[in-house]
């Protein structure tokens, strides 16, 4: 399997922080369905490293 990239400029799903959680949200600003939402939140992909 190779690895791939994505541009971060283009469209795609966005995670806001939303109170002690996060929202979200689909390239156009929706929130995404809960089939999706399940699918990202089982990923559990750690939030991007600020004070490294």
């Amino acid at each position: 399997m190779r690895l791939r990239t994505s541009d971060p400029d283009g469209p795609g799903w966005r995670r806001v922080r939303h109170g002690r959680g996060f929202r979200y949200l689909d390239a156009d600003g929706s929130p995404l369905g809960p089939e999706d939402r399940a699918r990202v939140v089982a990923l559990v992909i750690p939030p991007a490293w600020r004070d490294v």
